[in-house]
């Protein structure tokens, strides 16, 4: 004959109200990944937004979930290649995409020599928002296509010339379309100790779609704000502030909580083939002019003063 403990047997069966208790306390409710949902994390994700921070619940969910994870792994992927298309089609009504094929049309240029007419006209639009002092706008852009297109081989120079002279009206409205829209991209920094010191490269953010109209971006923004260095780090600044409407002025500060003397110390500035020295200020200031065409190649070099 079996004997059963029925007391023991009904302790184990009868729930708990403390451990009911804690499981309230401590347990997030599941929540219901639908599909609405499932995509706008996707959308995050595409965005470059750290969405095991900001869906960390629904993340946990999904990484549970094999059917789930196929299906966001999908939409990720679908998303950036939607960030992608939309990117370089933005980029195909450029602007520069404008002008540069009015040129190959007028030149008869090979697809071989369109690359090399474009890095000519992208030179142009620097040397076009560089000051002249008083220099009449005639002589200005006739010493600035000379100069842009002396790298170009003797057999189609001329050619090239005489269709960016042929074409002033375009160019002018080339230089200000595609100072406009290279305004209106994001940028990022990044920073890299070199010789003792830091090199900071400005380039355009990753995977950006440009805003194709209106001023939403604004005159002034930052696009650095970051700690660099050790083991007692420096507080890097870097803002752009819209000056006309083919420059810009960059403004870098730098901090630091020790008694490092932020005055005085030397900064090289190059971007498209100019370099400038500047020395910071009483307050770890320095600032330059740079046309808005080369805002996107602009190195900075602190030199290795600036680790002692």
């Amino acid at each position: 004959m079996t004997t059963v403990d029925y007391r023991n047997k009904r302790m184990k069966t009868m729930p708990d109200p403390l451990l009911e208790l804690r499981h309230l306390l401590i347990e997030e409710p599941v929540e219901i990944i639908d599909d609405e949902l499932l995509a706008e994390i996707a959308d995050a994700a595409a965005a470059g937004e750290d969405v095991d921070v900001l869906y960390a619940n629904e993340m946990r969910l999904i990484e549970a979930s094999v059917p789930l994870a196929e299906a966001y792994g999908e939409l990720v992927v679908m998303m950036e290649t939607a960030v992608f298309t939309m990117s370089q089609a933005a980029q195909a009504v450029s602007p520069r995409e404008v002008y540069l094929s009015m040129l190959a049309e007028r030149a008869t240029l090979s697809p071989e020599q369109r690359v090399a007419a474009g890095e000519v006209i992208d030179k142009l639009a620097i040397l076009l928002a560089e000051e002249r002092g008083e220099t009449a706008a005639s002589t200005r852009l006739s010493t600035a296509v000379n100069q842009a297109i002396t790298p170009i081989p003797e057999t189609w120079r001329e050619q090239l010339g005489n269709a960016i002279r042929q074409t002033r009206g375009a160019l002018a409205l080339y230089v200000r379309g595609q100072a406009e829209a290279l305004w209106q991209k994001m940028y990022s920094v990044t920073a890299q100790e070199r010789d003792g010191g830091f090199q900071l490269r400005i380039g355009f953010a990753p995977q950006t779609v440009p805003v194709l109209h209106g001023e939403e971006i604004g005159d002034s923004r930052t696009i650095f704000n970051q700690r660099v260095g050790s083991p007692l780090p420096y507080l890097l600044t870097i803002r752009v502030e819209r000056e006309t409407e083919l420059t810009c002025r960059l403004i870098m500060q730098v901090d630091r909580p020790d008694l490092f003397d932020v005055s005085g110390q030397v900064v090289r500035i190059s971007y498209g083939g100019r370099v400038e020295t500047a020395v910071t200020d009483d307050d770890g200031v320095v600032e330059t002019a740079v046309p808005i065409a080369s805002l996107s190649k602009v190195e900075l070099l602190l030199n290795n003063s600036w680790t002692r």
